[in-house]
């Protein structure tokens, strides 16, 4: 270790810099392909940062050299000398991303989080420095089983090259630099690498550098103290769930990477709350078109026209119902999951809203909300009866689980500018989640009602 941070410092900025200085006079001279400067940035710069649980023992140095690379970045953006010649390794490829400025908040973040630990920082920047790269030349120059993102079209060969690279970053480490088992460092491998290999399918405009590390390290923290038997039921359980949703997703109107987030949705939900926390955003995902039919599902190669929903829809549809998840943990007031199944049963009745009028035989105002309302709390009250039994404190709750649809659906058809006509698709999303929010906390009152309704027993299984 440097005896100074100082000297650290300025010994990765000198090797950023000529990082940058060196492929520039590649591709230069050589008339490289632009994908191919980036993602040798993403290499070198990965075996930059590899270094710095070495070079520096406390977390201020990274910060700032994480807030320094942050303002290179934007010069290299904004200064016009700079776009037309360091600018061009980054900004030559013809599409919106901001991915060094998310590597080097992973980078920052990393460090914080894992307090400068070989593996728990290590392993997630070989994800970010090896992985990331790997999908990309390997889709770019192999490609040839296609699928839509929110972006464009990726490829299943450059997601299982990320897959394999993967494994490996994870396994050799864990298994050589900690005390974890054979067994059990297979397991997390395979468990780490196709979680996070989802993660990089589903980013956009260059998230896949902050989503890979930081799950990354997530994945880690978390798995490596467990055992194999724990790891294993982990496993199936995952490719479960993973292979229940590839198998209905031609019945819905996902592209497959929003298809790999609902999947991950029901992974992350499943991990912190268990089964029962799952009915709800399942009969969501394998009911709203069951409800509601439509056409057939279109093309996914680029010669077909786009599907309909992508990774924004599922992610705004789940973000309220995982915000009262994480609330309900924070809290141990595991009771809110009646409130979590109202905010699903309020998306699944603003579906219904808008599959009902996009119908070719108009429908009354009047059948649009009876319609949407009856079928989603049809929906939702099986598992919610199944999880909380019978008994006189379930009218309420089934009282209410009607009454918010409804309130929710009546709300989002009487303002249609508010919610559907947004200026970006982002304030579309936290529109309609902020409704679903403020209507699903009615469950909060129905619930102690109900409470005073039942035996003195928890509310629940859970």
């Amino acid at each position: 270790m440097p005896s100074s941070p100082w000297l650290g410092i300025v010994l990765v900025l000198v090797a950023l810099g000529a990082i940058f200085v060196g492929l520039r006079i590649v591709q230069a001279r050589y008339d490289l392909n632009s994908e191919a400067t980036r993602k040798g940035v993403h290499v070198l710069m990965g075996g930059v940062t590899l270094t710095f649980p070495g070079l520096f023992d406390a977390f201020w140095p990274v910060a700032l050299l994480g807030g320094l690379a942050v303002g290179a970045f934007l010069a290299l953006r904004t200064v016009p000398v700079l776009q037309k010649t360091l600018g061009a390794v980054l900004h030559s490829v013809g599409r919106h991303s901001y991915g060094e400025i998310y590597y080097a908040a992973a980078v920052v973040l990393l460090f914080g989080l894992s307090g400068g630990d070989p593996v728990l920082y290590g392993v997630p920047i070989l994800l970010l420095g090896l992985a990331d790269p790997a999908a990309a030349l390997a889709g770019m120059y192999y490609g040839q089983t296609l699928y839509r993102t929110s972006e464009g079209v990726k490829s299943g060969e450059g997601s299982a090259s990320f897959f394999l690279v993967a494994f490996f970053c994870v396994h050799i480490p864990v298994l050589l630099a900690t005390d974890t088992g054979r067994l059990e460092s297979l397991l997390i491998a395979l468990i780490a690498g196709f979680l996070v290999m989802l993660l990089e399918a589903i980013a956009w405009r260059g998230l896949d550098n902050l989503f890979v590390p930081i799950g990354g390290y997530a994945l880690l923290a978390t798995h490596m103290t467990m055992g194999a038997s724990e790891l294993a039921a982990r496993l199936v359980a995952i490719a479960a769930l993973f292979a229940l949703a590839s198998v209905w997703h031609r019945e819905t109107t996902l592209d497959r990477s929003a298809t790999f987030a609902a999947a991950l949705v029901g992974v992350v939900t499943w991990t912190i709350g268990g089964w029962q926390w799952l009915l709800a955003p399942a009969a969501l995902y394998f009911g709203y078109t069951v409800l509601w039919p439509s056409s057939a599902r279109v093309d996914e190669t680029t010669s077909g026209p786009p599907t309909l929903h992508t990774v924004h829809n599922v992610l705004g549809v789940a973000s309220v119902g995982l915000g009262w998840l994480f609330l309900s943990v924070a809290a141990a007031q595991w009771s809110l999951l009646y409130p979590y199944t109202l905010a699903y049963a309020g998306y699944l009745g603003l579906i219904g809203v808008e599959r009902l009028r996009s119908y070719p035989h108009p429908f009354s105002t009047g059948r649009i909300l009876g319609g949407s309302t009856l079928k989603s709390c049809g929906a939702l009250f099986l598992p919610l009866l199944f999880v909380d039994g019978l008994g006189i404190h379930v009218l309420p709750l089934a009282g209410g689980l009607v009454g918010v649809v409804l309130l929710t659906a009546f709300l989002y058809m009487q303002w249609p500018r508010v919610f559907e006509e947004a200026p970006s698709e982002f304030l579309t999303h936290a529109r309609r989640a902020l409704l679903v929010t403020a209507t699903s906390a009615l469950g909060v009152p129905i619930l102690l009602l109900s409470e005073r309704l039942r035996a003195p027993a928890e509310w629940g299984l859970l």
